[in-house]
């Protein structure tokens, strides 16, 4: 029930590719390790997305929940960080921590990379979210982030 739908990356203990192909399904789901158990302490997974040229990524981050602390982002233990490109050194379009529920991220082109990070002690369930491949022209929005409820737990880049 709660099986990542990319391909685990050999020698990883949690990276995942996903890649839009003519044999490959165009949307599937993704999880935190050990979801919807608590994942374990001191883990980094890499959830990298490539899409073909005319494509973006649509990712919905439909459950968060991570190790509980203060209000800010900033120096927490564990969180979610979304790069709008392939690699980490991408430009950052969102950095999510403590809970929130159906956050909506759109890709700018066809590639997106997405950061889990634990640090935590007491780690939380982590997260459970979807993707969808997009043809350019279908995507409503030009926009990188949208509807999403301002929530104090989350803080957009």
């Amino acid at each position: 029930m709660f099986h990542t739908d990319g391909h685990k990356l050999a020698g990883t203990s949690c990276d995942y590719q996903f890649v839009s192909t003519n044999h490959t399904r165009p949307q599937g789901r993704f999880f935190s390790p050990r979801y919807p158990s608590n994942y374990p302490p001191d883990i980094k997974c890499a959830y990298t997305f490539r899409a073909r040229a005319q494509e973006k990524i649509r990712v919905v981050l439909e459950d968060i929940k991570l190790e509980e602390g203060d209000v800010s982002c900033i120096n927490r233990a564990d969180y979610i960080k979304v790069h709008d490109g392939r690699t980490a050194s991408y430009p950052a379009i969102g950095l999510y921590c403590n809970q929130a529920s159906h956050i909506e991220i759109l890709s700018t082109g066809p590639e997106l990379y997405i950061e889990f990070v634990s640090h935590s002690v007491e780690p939380g369930q982590g997260f459970k979210a979807k993707f969808q491949f997009q043809n350019e022209h279908s995507s409503k929005s030009t926009k990188k982030i949208h509807h999403h409820k301002l929530d104090p737990n989350l803080c957009l880049m």
